[in-house]
């Protein structure tokens, strides 16, 4: 970095200051402070920490230990070891370790034809001046402000903004812009903004037998992902994830199962989850559990794909994709049918286990 504290009164010069800070509005968050310098910040404060977020800087100018005092008479002028940067190609990148959204810009001095482009590391940039600042002859195109017809210390405000919330604001003098400048960070009351969720969860299989795996991916997450089963923030799941920031999970569900994700970058994570349910069909392999009517499900178990548990049904009372091949009458145990045709792709009887069918009942095996 270079540093040009030669620089005099006599040079025109321009200090910015950046607040942050929001009043809830419909579609606009602005909170407008007065110049307060135990909240405003110069070269040497760097890196900082305000109200737990983190602040740095990245830039190529240098130190100015000036004031000046705006001559449009709004915010009260610019803390004295600004960041300077002196002419063109020259930049300043402000950093923050959480998310934030509409920045305020304050321009503190300038010379006629002043250019400086704002820029964020997500979404879409835009600036705009707020009402009430008179603006000294700001010009406004897209993320670009000129200045024209005007020479001194104007004390503007300008809001920067984007379509997401952002980590970095970069102010740029390009090369064709011939004036000095100076930066100070103003923090008036911090709020930081969640990063949006992830814009949808895909899976590799949505429909599945029980047991099977899928892996899902979350869409569009802008820092590290979080996975959670029953609700949005429930249960956390820490096994089975992959990808840079954790935007793949792989499972292995037993039974229709809906997986939500969320965003966090430093400490603060989206307000909101994208969600996706794998619908599973369970294996419908089945043994019994105790003597009795061959349709009462209670005297079945089922295999989940992990272990043998209470049946939801009795053998071929529902068919799937996932239906198995066998269907077993343990040693010890008699099965009756009775009234009702079953059929099935496979069925054995191990040691004493024992089926009657009765005149009004039929078994049919097809494997």
């Amino acid at each position: 970095m270079r540093f040009f504290n030669w620089l005099t009164d006599n040079i025109k010069l321009i200090g910015i200051k950046i607040l942050v800070g929001f009043t809830l509005t419909v579609g606009l968050h602005i909170f407008f402070v007065t110049n307060v310098y135990a909240q405003e910040f110069g070269w040497g404060d760097f890196p900082l920490t305000y109200n737990g977020t983190g602040v740095s800087i990245d830039t190529n100018g240098g130190v100015y230990s000036g004031v000046y005092q705006g001559q449009c008479n709004v915010n009260g002028g610019t803390k004295a070891n600004s960041i300077g940067l002196n002419g063109s190609n020259m930049y300043v990148k402000f950093i923050f370790n959480k998310s934030v959204n509409n920045v305020v810009i304050k321009i503190g001095a300038i010379d006629a034809g002043h250019k400086s482009v704002y820029t964020t590391n997500a979404g879409t940039t835009s600036i705009s001046k707020i009402a009430g600042d008179s603006q000294c002859y700001a010009n406004i195109s897209g993320n670009v402000l000129t200045y024209s017809g005007f020479t001194g210390y104007v004390d503007d405000r300008i809001l920067i903004s984007s379509t997401v919330s952002f980590t970095e604001l970069t102010v740029t003098q390009p090369a064709d812009n011939t004036d000095y400048a100076l930066y100070t960070l103003y923090l008036g009351d911090l709020i930081v903004t969640s990063p949006p969720a992830p814009t949808s969860i895909s899976a590799s299989n949505s429909t599945m037998c029980s047991g099977s795996n899928t892996q899902l991916t979350a869409n569009g997450a802008q820092g590290t992902v979080h996975w959670y089963n029953g609700s949005c923030g429930g249960t956390e799941l820490t096994t089975g994830l992959s990808g840079t920031n954790n935007e793949v999970l792989t499972v292995s569900p037993t039974a229709t199962t809906t997986y939500y994700a969320k965003t966090e970058i430093s400490g603060t994570y989206s307000s909101d989850c994208a969600s996706a349910t794998i619908t599973v069909s369970p294996l419908l392999q089945y043994r019994s559990k105790q003597t009795g009517s061959w349709t009462t499900a209670a005297n079945w178990e089922q295999y989940n794909g992990a272990t043998w548990v209470a049946a939801t049904s009795y053998p071929g009372e529902i068919t799937n994709a996932c239906n198995s091949p066998l269907v077993t009458i343990l040693t010890g145990h008699q099965m009756e049918i009775s009234g009702v045709n079953v059929t099935l792709p496979n069925f054995k009887m191990e040691g004493t286990g024992k089926l009657f069918v009765r005149s009004t009942g039929k078994l049919s095996v097809s494997g």
